[in-house]
């Protein structure tokens, strides 16, 4: 379990993220990564605010990373909008790093 505090949508929300097994996320193609990480995030009532489902896999030309999130379908516009971006620099900056210290 880890606190989370981070930019969804147009502001910072704090949540708990749970990992574990068994994660409920739709779609094709998640048995092609080998290695998955997955959770729920509950905001401190309980009330469910995300579902995380990270893969990683090797492909022909090295690391290849699904990143899901699924949030409520209630939840507005730019909250999913705003989370790609957060995704996208928070995982360059990953990539970034890892490439740095080689």
């Amino acid at each position: 379990m880890v606190e989370i505090i981070e930019t969804i949508g147009s502001g910072p929300l704090r949540f708990v993220l749970t990992f574990h097994e068994g994660v409920a996320i739709e779609g094709e193609g998640h048995e092609t990564y080998p290695v998955r990480i997955g959770g729920t995030g509950r905001l401190p009532d309980g009330t469910e605010v995300a579902r995380v489902m990270h893969e990683f896999g090797n492909g022909p030309r090295g690391l290849r990373i699904r990143l899901t999130i699924r949030f409520p379908a209630s939840a507005p516009e730019h909250v999913f909008t705003g989370h790609q971006w957060h995704f996208a620099r928070e995982f360059l900056n990953w990539l970034e790093a890892a490439r740095a210290a080689r």
